[in-house]
């Protein structure tokens, strides 16, 4: 049978729960670790990328990830979403060892790239009626398509929902696609710099749509460079190259990295940028 406090929920039974998965009384930031990450290391074989990574994501929340460029960014993603070989340390997901339980945790973890894999031609009602016939199976067609014109409304696409995906903005195609991973019900999104190639307005439009995701019980990680809105996350955290080899350099929320490094985190201070991308240490 399915249980909801921090095991895995069967297919049959989470799709009953409400749209998205979201579990009745569980509200934004909960105290349910729903991702824990004790990452040892990760090698390809005689090379360490990445090692000592140490955080963890609760249910509700919206991490961001900060890093330079050859810091790991892309294995952490790996490894976090369970597609990651010769790792030495522990994942776990709602209470389980995700690579030791892939095959019923897998698809309750989502990642939205920064390339486009929506289909040009079809609409973004196509779109999102395929993966509802995919991934909401459990479920008649007449939830089927509440649950697609909830996804429409909470992502504001309702002036495009039946336009070709070739003749939306950048925000609008970053937006379906958000969508597509919403209506698989998955309880963990992975955002690969979502605010890339997109206007300051757009930006806003996307980010304001992550609080309106996390609202409904989701959890967020979100590769960024965007350091406008690093006071906007429940917790932060800091890549660094030591060594040639990706780390972690600080872990926590925003107010703490503030308080740590005694940098405002308003206007993209050169000092900020210090802090992230730099090599200044506590």
């Amino acid at each position: 049978m399915g249980i909801n406090n921090g095991f895995y929920i069967q297919p049959s039974v989470v799709h009953r729960q409400g749209y998205y998965g979201k579990t009745h009384g569980i509200n934004h930031h909960s105290d349910e670790i729903v991702l824990s990450v004790d990452l040892d290391y990760k090698k390809v074989l005689f090379r360490t990328l990445i090692k000592d990574i140490h955080f963890q994501v609760r249910r509700g929340e919206m991490v961001g990830i900060y890093a330079t460029a050859g810091t790991g960014k892309s294995v952490l993603r790996n490894c976090i979403s369970g597609k990651s070989e010769n790792m030495k340390g522990t994942i776990m997901f709602k209470g389980l060892d995700l690579y030791k339980n892939l095959n019923s945790l897998r698809h309750l973890i989502g990642e939205v790239i920064a390339d486009n894999i929506l289909r040009d031609n079809w609409t973004v009602k196509d779109e999102f009626m395929n993966a509802a016939n995919l991934y909401a199976i459990c479920v008649d067609r007449k939830e089927r398509i509440e649950l697609i014109n909830k996804t429409i409304k909470l992502l504001k696409l309702e002036s495009v929902a039946n336009r070709q995906i070739f003749k939306l903005s950048s925000g609008e195609k970053k937006r379906a696609n958000i969508g597509t991973e919403l209506i698989a019900y998955r309880e963990l999104l992975i955002f690969d710099e979502p605010e890339a190639g997109l206007d300051e307005k757009t930006k806003q439009v996307v980010f304001d749509a992550f609080k309106d995701v996390v609202k409904e019980g989701k959890s967020l990680i979100i590769i960024s460079h965007d350091l406008a809105r690093i006071g906007n996350y429940d917790h932060i955290l800091v890549l660094q190259k030591k060594d040639g080899v990706g780390t972690q350099k600080f872990f926590g929320t925003p107010s703490e990295l503030s308080y740590r490094y005694g940098v405002s985190l308003e206007g993209c201070s050169k000092e900020l940028q210090d802090v992230i991308y730099g090599e200044r240490e506590d």
